[in-house]
This record gives C-alpha cells, sequence and structure tokens, in this order.
C-alpha cells in the first residue's frame, strides 16, 4: 500500500496545488488588473474635473474684475472664458451621465445649473462679490472634494504618492485663486483689511513646500517648472505686495490688475506642475496594468499546464494503481 500512496503523493497532490496556486494569483492579477483600469478612468475623469475648476476660478476672476471694471476688453475676455467652462462643463456631464450613484457629481451638477443666473447677475451687476466669490468657491470645493474621495484607492506606494501630490496641486491651485480674487476685491474698495483675514488668506499657499512629499525622481521632473524665471518673479513680486499689505495702511500702492496677473501666472505653473504629475500617474498605471497582464498569461499558462497535466493523469489512473504485483515483489 505504501507504492500505492506515493504513486498518489508524487502525481494527483503537485498537479492539485499547481493548478490551486495558479488560480489564486490568476484571480489577484485579474482584480489588480481591473483595479488599475478603474483607476485610469478615475483619473482622466479627475483631469475633467481639474479643468473645469481651473475654467471657473479665471470665470470668477474675470467676474470679479467686470464687477471692479465694466469695460469691453474685460468683458470680451469673460465672454470667452465662459465659452471654454461651458465646454469643461459638457465634459463632466459626459464622464457622470453613465454613473448615477455618484452623489458628488450629481452635487457639482447641481451647483452648475445655477451658473447662468450668476452670470447675468454679474452681467447686470446685480451681485455682490461675496455672494459671486462663494458660488464659484462652493463648486470649486465639491470639486476637489469629488478628487480626493475618487483617489483614495490603492493600488502602489507610488501611484498613491503621486495622487496625493495631485490633490495637493489642486487644492493649491485653489487657495491662489481665493486669495487673487479676495486681495482684487480689497485693494478695489481700498478700504483695507484685517491683518488676520489677509493672513488667513495667504497661508499655505506656498508653491515649493506643496510638494515636499514627492519622491525624488518625480520632483525631480518638476524641477524645471519650478526653476523657470517668470514663475520665480511672479512669486517674489506677489510676496512683496503681501507684505505691503500686511502693513494695513499701504493699499493704494498695489495696482489691483498688476497683482491679479501674478497671481495669475501662479496658477499656470502650478497647473503644469499638476498636468505633469497627472502624465506620470498614467504612465505608472500603464505600467502596472501591463505586468498585471503578463502575469495572467504566465498563471493562465500555469493553470493550462497543470489541467493538462490532470487529463495525462486520468489517463494513466489505471496503470499508477495497478501495482499489486511490485508490491508483493518488495515487501518479500
Amino acid at each position: 500500500m505504501k507504492i500505492k500512496w506515493n504513486l498518489r503523493l508524487i502525481t494527483i497532490v503537485p498537479i492539485v496545488l499547481l493548478a490551486l496556486v495558479s488560480t489564486y494569483y490568476l484571480y489577484n492579477s485579474y482584480v489588480k488588473y481591473k483595479s488599475t483600469e478603474n483607476l485610469q478612468h478615475t483619473i482622466h475623469s479627475t483631469k475633467a474635473l481639474k479643468t473645469l475648476s481651473i475654467n471657473l476660478s479665471r470665470e470668477r476672476g474675470l467676474s470679479a474684475l467686470y464687477l471692479i471694471n465694466k469695460n469691453e476688453k474685460i468683458s470680451q475676455l469673460l465672454s470667452e472664458q465662459r465659452v471654454s467652462t461651458n465646454t469643461a462643463i459638457n465634459s463632466i456631464l459626459n464622464f457622470n451621465s453613465a454613473n448615477k450613484d455618484d452623489a458628488n457629481g450629481h452635487k457639482i451638477i447641481e451647483r452648475i445649473k445655477k451658473i447662468q443666473k450668476h452670470r447675468d447677475n454679474i452681467d447686470n451687476q446685480s451681485i455682490n462679490f461675496d455672494k459671486m466669490f462663494s458660488y464659484y468657491d462652493g463648486i470649486n470645493s465639491s470639486i476637489l472634494n469629488k478628487v480626493e474621495t475618487s483617489l483614495s484607492g490603492s493600488i502602489n506606494y507610488k501611484v498613491d504618492n503621486l495622487s496625493s501630490n495631485f490633490i495637493n496641486a489642486m487644492s493649491l491651485m485653489k487657495s491662489i485663486a481665493n486669495e487673487r480674487d479676495m486681495v482684487t476685491n480689497i485693494l478695489n474698495k481700498k478700504d483695507g483689511s484685517s491683518r488676520l483675514f489677509l493672513m488667513d488668506a495667504f497661508k499655505n499657499n506656498t508653491i515649493s513646500s506643496s510638494f515636499q512629499t514627492l519622491l525624488p525622481k518625480s520632483k525631480a521632473t518638476l524641477k524645471s517648472i519650478l526653476s523657470d524665471a517668470n514663475l520665480i518673479t511672479a512669486i517674489q513680486e506677489s510676496d512683496k505686495m503681501k507684505r505691503v499689505l500686511l502693513q494695513e495702511s499701504q493699499t493704494d500702492s498695489i495696482d489691483p490688475l498688476e497683482w491679479f496677473s501674478y497671481e495669475t501666472d501662479k496658477l499656470v505653473y502650478v497647473n503644469k506642475l499638476s498636468n505633469n504629475l497627472y502624465t506620470e500617474m498614467l504612465s505608472e498605471l500603464k505600467n502596472q496594468k501591463s505586468n498585471s497582464m503578463l502575469q495572467m498569461i504566465l498563471l493562465g499558462t500555469l493553470l493550462a499546464l497543470s489541467l493538462y497535466m490532470f487529463y495525462i493523469y486520468t489517463k494513466f489512473y489505471d496503470f499508477l494503481h495497478d501495482t499489486n504485483g511490485l508490491e508483493n515483489l518488495l515487501n518479500k
């Protein structure tokens, strides 16, 4: 009987183990592949959300200038920007049309549906800055919240690092746009503002410190943007104006349009940084997806081999278990 059991151990048991192990890891590879694929789709929709957020910030900034100075040039720029914003809105509608359970997405869409009413009020100058600012800021806050929720899933450490810094970039853009428009309004009113209010508006808007957690290789790809002379100039001039503003009594020395221009330049460069992070995320996910596909092919081959071995085993079943004569011979 020993030989019979030994033959079973060295034939069917390895085949079964090989089949079970390859099936287990094949399933895990498939789950990882689908998760990566879903995250790719999520990141594409996140890019659309970022584009919408940027366009809303531009529209709000131009709306703030229009409420300050209703001239033909600003009116034309605002009209052109509204066309770009509408295009970004349509992209969001396309991404969310198939997902009826997306509460955050529907919240954004519900807010956006009121945009024409606010635009009419801006054109007629029948809305004040605070209400206008609050409306656009509410949409951008919802967008940022949706992005944070969408990118909360974990694939690997590098993707997690890139996604968290992408969120930092979006949060930074929102903060810079907020300080730009709030201070523009203060400079227009020329009645100053409390030092505490300005300090609160200026906090967490440092570009270089916002990306300290990036992995060294990723940080190196952003170096050319962070060292761009135009960005450095915009930061220096903006900081100089902030120091003047914090003195409270010297707001008259700052040109609102000059402040607006430097802050907008900063937004442009932070947007470039976020685009680089977005591209790197997609590249990493593409590699992850390729690796998962390769694993599935190899594990599928192993599973097929184990099934073929099992088929061979069934063909030789009688031969492998007919060992009476051999057992009698070896037991003597």
